[in-house]
């Protein structure tokens, strides 16, 4: 699947999310990490897939209070508020 990634097109963002969660579950946390950066960076990103990797990038890096603040934006259901969750936190390399 990677060299879907490296085709012109270069990937969607829920392909790039994929293989991103195949690495995080390998362990290999830069491949993953560089997925979910790129994948989020592309405003076509449905929200929920961005909220998503948002939410693993913060648990891979211990960033509890990050995580908890865009599951309970989740929670509550107003993709509006997670967004903004996502945009104004405290995850810098994967918003």
């Amino acid at each position: 699947m990677e060299p879907l990634c490296n085709s012109k097109s270069g990937g969607s963002p829920e392909l790039r999310s994929a293989i991103a969660y195949i690495h995080l579950q390998s362990g290999n946390l830069d491949s993953a990490m560089a997925h979910l950066e790129v994948a989020n960076s592309e405003p076509s990103i449905d929200p929920y897939i961005r909220t998503l990797n948002s939410v693993l990038r913060a648990t891979v890096y211990g960033e509890w209070e990050y995580a908890q603040k865009v599951l309970e934006a989740s929670m509550n259901g107003a993709s509006e508020d997670v967004q903004q969750v996502i945009v104004s936190g405290g995850a810098t390399t994967c918003d």
